[in-house]
């Protein structure tokens, strides 16, 4: 979600805290700021310019981005309603409703996102003859169109024209149905056994219920409420935090809602595997380490260096409960976020049962009682 971590970080729209990965660098940026600042960053700086409060609410940050790239995305139905001959047109327009792609990651503020929909414009003034669906051929059997219409990335060649000209253009990025999703569907309409017509509607149906519940609502799904949750506990408190997150994705943490001082310099980050950034922030001084995989003993050299007055710690509880019996006492439960699927330790998950698995955890640290575990050990 770096578009948005962007333009909620950058000094003349929000100003907020947030993690900037090395594409982003200033110094040598391998990304280009136009198509961010004219995505979430205008719904950003317009709400910011017609809000009364002091600060935007995380809550309407988030509101504001996915709103923002679901008007965005409604331009993929314009291009397929263009691309698809009339006999295909409605069933395009079907698929592409109806795939989980465009309900799990159409509306969420990916690089991707963005590229699928220029993609599908620039296929739109491209008109190759490669790309009629007109000329599919009868014989081709179902499964070879659901391949291409489900997979994630193409690469779609667009012919020299017949002067000569040099018009050839590799499409990198496109979405998952906007080529071959026409095809798809009419390849269903050239089925001559209604059998294989029920089967392939069947297959598709189930297929994309079950990966939009995965991947919208399961995978990773406690990280951005935890966010919200650790915004209501640091806003208002005067008190130093220090926030680690510990075997989860890296949290975007513009949903911390934690404004920069407009006299400190641009945020930088300490390049180690223990990533740390320091700020001040209008309610105090707030610390943010996000350990990604790092190991128990990485997690508990974190927790004994820290100084603040607050620890909080996000974790898988499945991975919470991993962690040495002389400790655990010294992780007081806050909060838990349900459902949050954690696929990259999934037998831990397995482990500590469905409920346990499939939830993640706010904790508070007694930093004395991890220096006494240590003393018993």
């Amino acid at each position: 979600m770096q578009n948005a971590e962007i333009t909620a970080g950058a000094w003349d729209i929000l100003g907020y805290h947030t993690m900037r990965s090395w594409e982003w660098d200033p110094v040598f940026p391998l990304r280009a700021v136009i198509p961010v600042y004219m995505t979430s960053g205008l719904p950003f700086f317009i709400a910011k310019k017609f809000n009364c409060e002091a600060e935007l609410h995380p809550l309407t940050l988030f509101r504001l981005e996915r709103l923002s790239f679901l008007c965005l995305s409604s331009l993929l139905d314009v291009s397929v309603s263009i691309l698809a001959p009339p006999p295909v047109q409605s069933f395009a327009l079907l698929l592409l409703s109806s795939s989980y792609v465009t309900h799990a990651f159409y509306i969420r503020p990916f690089s991707n996102s963005l590229e699928s929909v220029i993609v599908a414009l620039c296929l739109e003034q491209a008109e190759s003859p490669q790309l009629s669906f007109s000329r599919i051929p009868d014989n081709c059997p179902i499964p070879c169109y659901t391949i291409h219409a489900t997979s994630s990335r193409t690469k779609v060649p667009v012919s020299n024209d017949s002067s000569g000209a040099n018009t050839c253009l590799y499409v990198i990025t496109t979405t998952k149905e906007i080529v071959l999703g026409g095809a798809t569907m009419c390849s269903v309409e050239m089925t001559r056994h209604s059998h294989e017509n029920f089967c392939f509607q069947f297959t598709w149906i189930l297929f994309n219920l079950v990966f939009a519940v995965v991947f919208g609502i399961m995978h990773q799904g406690g990280i951005i409420p935890s966010l919200f949750y650790l915004h209501s506990r640091i806003a208002d408190s005067a008190t130093n935090a220090h926030i680690i997150y510990w075997k989860t994705y890296m949290p975007p943490r513009r949903f911390l809602g934690i404004p920069l001082q407009r006299n400190t310099p641009p945020l930088s980050c300490l390049p180690h595997v223990t990533l740390t950034c320091i700020l001040d922030a209008e309610s105090g001084k707030v610390t943010v380490t996000d350990l990604a995989g790092g190991t128990e003993e990485t997690l508990m050299r974190t927790l004994l260096s820290t100084g603040s007055n607050t620890t909080f710690l996000v974790a898988p509880i499945a991975m919470y409960k991993t962690i040495p019996g002389n400790f655990s006492f010294c992780f007081i439960p806050q909060t838990r976020i349900f459902p949050h699927l954690d696929m990259d330790h999934l037998r831990e998950s397995i482990a500590v049962g469905w409920y346990d698995g499939l939830g993640l955890g706010v904790y508070t640290i007694e930093r004395n009682c991890i220096i006494a575990g240590y003393g018993n050990t």
